[in-house]
């Protein structure tokens, strides 16, 4: 198990409030997105992130989903309409891309779900022996200059960079 999957475990028994459900869920929504016909799919490797996943929908906005497993392989797959996404403060807007409701990270709390989420589904981070770099992959821009936004509000230097099409 890499020093990513280790941190992913801890942070999949990490207790949460309803606000914070919300926030991370949100956060899992936009981070872990692919958009198709205005369904998002969530996609993992892991069955704790899957199993988190269900459980956020059901406390954050009492909705039960449906995790499919994708044949010969060990990942995990959850769709999700806009209607359902609207209910995480998630919106399509009319030029196809997804907006986020602020009301979702207003309090420190939140934004600490909110990063947690964005880790869990699209975050990767080296061991501490060779110097901590943590990335968080998204193809929303908007999305990631919020996140370094409130990273830099928890005294964490962040950088934005453009990679292909992330």
């Amino acid at each position: 198990m890499t020093f990513s999957e280790e941190v992913k475990e801890e942070l999949c028994e990490v207790k949460f409030n309803h606000e914070e459900a919300v926030a991370e869920l949100a956060a899992m929504i936009l981070f872990g997105e692919n958009i198709a016909d205005n369904k998002i799919t969530l996609r993992t490797e892991h069955a704790s992130i899957a199993a988190r996943i269900q459980l956020i929908f059901r406390k954050a906005i009492n909705e039960e989903v449906t995790i499919d497993l994708v044949k010969g392989r060990r990942n995990y797959s959850i769709n999700v309409s806009s209607a359902v996404a609207e209910n995480a403060g998630v919106y399509f807007l009319e030029d196809g891309d997804i907006a986020l409701d602020e009301d979702v990270y207003e309090s420190e709390n939140s934004k600490r779900a909110f990063l947690r989420g964005a880790f869990l589904v699209s975050g990767t981070i080296t061991q501490p022996e060779k110097s901590y770099s943590c990335e968080l992959v998204t193809y929303n821009e908007n999305m990631s200059y919020l996140a370094a936004e409130m990273l830099e509000n928890f005294g964490i230097k962040a950088n934005t960079v453009k990679r292909n099409n992330s």
